[in-house]
């Protein structure tokens, strides 16, 4: 029988933050691409975008870290990791077709089954790619982490070093984009960057997971500040002279929100709560529920949109939408937990969270 691993507090953080993330940058992106000026409105929100973009690079190293740490047996993976993934998406995808079929006034079963046989090649909405990409991962992972577990300390160097040349190579993409053509543009690099280069962040997640070193908070600060920075600046000088919302630095599978994603894990990691502590036992709570807040945020977007004719605009009016929707995905994951059926079918969870003893003393 496996060994019962400790549950760790900077995961709930993490999880918790990164859905927020998610939920703004998707609620901002109309806004984002509307009048594209140097005026604070539009400048908040790219400031807002450059941030939250890490929040997928962010859940692949929590993934990896969390499923190839001694996670990734063949029978765990089949019975609980993969359906705990592909059954709410299933159950999500279905909703939306729901919707789709509710807006279009078409509920025809050959409308809906379309749908659904579209929807297992490819996401309903385009949010779900990532957990299209994250079952993929789930299936090599038995392999990963054999691989991994056998590796010594020349083979570990070689695979880290793999993963720096193929970040860096998006980084010279952007920079430098006639030098990246003329000599980086290799085949057989573009043939390691697996899975749209997200197999990097989850193998990433792994060594950032099991290393004991520890950078000091203020340098982690600083670089995180520093990356942040670099995104902005080259987000905003790229979009104003065009006039059109420009997200070369911002993409996910890119240098800089890679970085910035690692600086915040390890920030996370290097000031975990208390186990016993209050905060941590919210967390801890609270943290089961941000994949429903994932999973649901699209379609309560679409749902606003449609009943007031457009997205908000506004830095201030895009915040408060963000805040309102990661609420209520909070709120409607512990109304479905309630049922055991629904928790299945739209959280992937058989038990209902446990709560965890706390001691205020």
């Amino acid at each position: 029988m496996a060994e019962m691993k400790e549950h760790k507090s900077y995961f709930d953080l993490l999880r918790l933050g990164a859905a927020y993330c998610v939920v703004l940058m998707h609620t901002a992106y109309n806004g984002l691409n509307f009048d594209v000026s140097l005026r604070t409105g539009w400048v908040g929100l790219a400031a807002i975008s450059s941030f939250t973009f890490c929040a997928v690079p962010l859940f692949f190293m929590i993934s990896g870290s969390l499923m190839l740490d001694g996670r990734a047996d063949v029978d765990s993976l089949l019975k609980k990791r993969v359906p705990h993934v592909l059954v709410p998406l299933l159950f999500w995808s279905l909703m939306h077709i729901f919707w789709s079929a509710h807006t279009g006034g078409n509920w025809s079963l050959s409308f809906i089954w379309q749908e659904m046989t579209e929807a297992l090649q490819k996401p309903v909405n385009v949010s779900f790619w990532f957990l299209y990409t994250l079952i993929g991962l789930y299936l090599i992972s038995p392999f990963l982490m054999m691989a991994l577990e056998r590796c010594d300390k020349k083979q570990h160097m070689l695979i880290l070093g793999l993963v720096v040349v193929l970040k860096l190579r998006t980084l010279a993409r952007i920079l430098w984009p006639g030098f990246y053509v003329s000599y980086l543009s290799f085949d057989v690099l573009d043939s390691l960057d697996f899975f749209g280069g997200h197999l990097c962040c989850y193998i990433l997640g792994w060594y950032l997971g099991k290393t004991e070193k520890k950078l000091p908070g203020a340098v982690l600060l600083l670089a995180a500040a520093l990356t942040f920075a670099a995104i902005l600046y080259g987000t905003v000088s790229r979009s104003l002279p065009s006039g059109t919302y420009i997200q070369d630095f911002q993409s996910q599978s890119s240098f800089f929100e890679i970085l910035l994603a690692a600086c915040l894990f390890l920030l996370a990691k290097n000031t975990a709560f208390n186990p016993e502590g209050r905060l941590a036992a919210v967390l801890e709570k609270l943290a089961p529920y941000s994949f429903c807040v994932y999973l649901s945020h699209a379609l309560i977007l679409r749902i606003y949109s449609f009943n007031h004719g457009s997205m908000p605009l506004s830095f201030t009016a895009i915040v408060i939408l963000a805040t309102a929707v990661y609420i209520i995905g909070i709120l409607l994951g512990q109304l479905l937990s309630c049922i055991p059926l629904l928790r299945y079918l739209s959280l992937g969870i058989g038990k209902a969270p446990q709560k965890r003893k706390v001691s205020f003393g």
